[in-house]
This record gives structure tokens, sequence and C-alpha cells, in this order.
């Protein structure tokens, strides 16, 4: 039966049926360009709501484009502005130093780069990223651009600076125990002299100034 987009025809075959299907060509191209159209969109979101920062950018460090999360930390409207996004123009000069650093190594040797990379964001506040960084090739095998993905890992490093000065405080607390017992020891000692009383003291109270100042920032050691 035929009809304006396709031909359907059926011839019997013995005890089977041959069914001959014809489409209009206008009709497959629209299917095709609607279901690519439906790939580019759902591709686009996906990337646009990935969680972490997704970014890639040419050789020369332009921003091609970006998720909505990478955006919004620059302090842009919406993630179509990053294109006019002046590379490294808003960074401070340490920062420049080690995110160009990063995109130079990624370059030049063709391989993923993996380094910890501070940002000051537009609100003032310094945050570190775990910055992960990959070449993106032409078909003849040129890096072209540079991927990144990276994760805001700043509340991990502030636990981690607490963590150390924890142990710090704890070495110099049982540097102090000891320092003490053995002035104590020298005390008593009918033999103990001034002179080796002044000289422990010289050299336990630096650690006293110390711990004074790390309790004095985390009373919760007391």
């Amino acid at each position: 039966f035929p009809s304006h987009d396709i031909v359907l025809q059926v011839t019997p075959v013995g005890e089977f049926y041959l069914i001959d299907i014809q489409l209009d060509s206008k009709v497959i191209v629209k299917a095709l360009e609607q279901a690519k159209e439906a790939a580019e969109i759902t591709l686009d979101q996906v990337i646009a709501s990935m969680p972490g920062h997704v970014y890639w950018k040419d050789i020369h460090g332009h921003y091609l484009g970006c998720n909505e999360m990478q955006a919004k930390t620059l302090g842009l409207k919406g993630r179509e502005d990053i294109r006019n996004y002046v590379p490294y123009s808003k960074l401070s000069p340490e920062e420049k130093m080690v995110a160009e650093a990063n995109d130079r190594l990624v370059i030049e040797t063709g391989e993923t780069v993996l380094g910890e990379e501070p940002l000051t964001t537009p609100d003032g506040t310094t945050r570190i990223f775990l910055s992960q960084k990959s070449p993106i090739r032409n078909t003849k095998g040129k890096v072209t651009a540079i991927l990144g993905v990276s994760i805001d890992i700043t509340a991990e490093k502030k636990l981690e600076s607490l963590e150390q000065e924890n142990k710090i405080a704890h070495e110099k607390i049982a540097v102090m125990t000891l320092l003490a017992g053995t002035i104590a020891h020298e005390i008593r000692t009918p033999l103990g002299s001034i002179s080796v009383i002044a000289s422990l003291l010289n050299g336990v109270l630096p650690h006293v100034k110390s711990m004074f100042e790390i309790v004095q920032k985390r009373p919760s050691l007391l």
C-alpha cells in the first residue's frame, strides 16, 4: 500500500511472503538529522552537568568550552562565556606559573599530567584543585588541545594541615616531658650544676614558645 513517505509491497513466494519497503530519501535524511540532534543535545547536557570542573582549551591556553561548575568558579554568567575569558588573566603570578607549567608539560610531552593547582576565586577565596590534564590530538596525532578535569581538595588540604600541626604539637609535648624529667633528675642530684640546668633550659625554651603558639591557635589540644 503506497503512501507519501513509505511504499510497502508484499509478494507471495511459496509459503512465504517477500516484503519490500521503500522509504522516501527525505524521510531518511530527516530521521538521521533528528537522531544526530538528539545525540548532540544529550552529550551537551551531560558535559554541562558533570561533577567537578571540566574544561578544554587550545595549546595557547584559550578556553574552548567547559561545564557549568567551571564557569561558576570563574565568575562567569554561563559556560558559553568561557570563550571570551582571557587565559591566565585573573590568576596571581604563582597561580599562573603553576597552570602554565602544567599546560606546557602536556603539550610538550603529549602525556597526562596530574598535579595541584591553586586558584583565587572572584570572592577572594584561595582554593586548591587536584587537576588532571590530558592531550587532545588531531587525526595526525598532533596535540591540538588540552582536556582538564579538576576537583576541589581545599577541605582535604586543610584537614591534612591540621593533622600535621597536631603531630608536631604532640612531638614537642613528648620532648618537653622528657626534658622536664631530665631537669628534675639533675636538680635532685647533688652533683648537678647550674650550668647543666641552664643548658637544658636553653634547649627547651624554643620548644615551649612554639608549643604555646600552637596551643593558642588550637585550644582543643589542651
